[in-house]
């Protein structure tokens, strides 16, 4: 559903980098790369290289909005680069999908039969309180009829030329909670697990947490729509046009 969502309602030429291996399934069916150069990640290895790379792509291309999709494990390699976006004003949108581990080694894991693996929880992590320290304000989301409005105030936040502050952190989380983003006045409203009352309008900067398990609001998914990153023989994803012969 936040895939969906996040494709729904992002910007028009907006680009996507992302580093969320658990959720890259889902991804390709839902959240379709529709503009040449409008996708960036790593093929191989490189852990951490989303949420840096997406300051990088937003420096090489002034003025375009870039959303990163990133895991809660992805995102803390290097976390502190949410102070280089605040501080170069850049305008992102971090969305962090928060299952709570390092899903991606408990799946390697399993496949090499481990009955668990061990260092790769990430229980009681506080991205919201992460972003707000380093001058981006956070919202945490725990139901989906709330994350329509949080995914706008982020993407609208320093929409533009730099120098408008950066978007703002919108996350999906899995089992325990969801997301953050940077956006442009210290403004932002923390919402708890337990629920509580819906975020407001923020009027510039804003992050935003999700949870997977909160599941999506009746008949709220559409079909899949045409696959755009199709498999090569290597395992690798390539983006491809619609009507695109490469």
């Amino acid at each position: 559903y936040l895939l969906q969502q996040i494709a729904k309602l992002r910007p028009q030429g907006g680009i996507i980098v992302e580093e969320a291996p658990s959720s890259r399934v889902p991804m390709h069916e839902y959240l379709p790369i529709l503009d040449r150069d409008g996708f960036y990640t790593c093929a191989s290895g490189g852990l951490g290289h989303g949420l840096p790379a997406a300051i990088g792509v937003a420096l090489g291309r002034p003025g375009e909005k870039v959303i990163a999709l990133l895991g809660d494990g992805s995102s803390m390699y290097a976390i502190q680069g949410l102070w280089s976006a605040a501080q170069l004003k850049l305008p992102i949108t971090f969305v962090i999908v928060k299952n709570g581990r390092y899903e991606a080694l408990v799946s390697f894991g399993r496949h090499f039969g481990l009955q668990r693996t061990v260092g790769t929880d990430l229980p009681d992590i506080d991205f919201c309180g992460l972003a707000r320290a380093q001058g981006i304000a956070a919202i945490r989301i725990d139901r989906p009829d709330q994350l329509d409005e949080a995914l706008l105030t982020a993407f609208a936040a320093g929409a533009g030329a730099r120098g408008g502050r950066p978007g703002g952190l919108a996350a999906g989380g899995a089992e325990r909670g969801a997301a953050a983003a940077p956006v442009a006045a210290p403004a932002a409203v923390g919402l708890g697990a337990a629920g509580g009352r819906p975020p407001p309008a923020v009027p510039q900067r804003a992050a935003v947490f999700v949870r997977r398990t909160v599941g999506p609001p009746p008949a709220a998914h559409a079909p899949p729509p045409a696959a755009s990153c199709p498999r090569r023989g290597n395992g690798a994803w390539r983006v491809r046009l619609p009507g695109s012969p490469i």
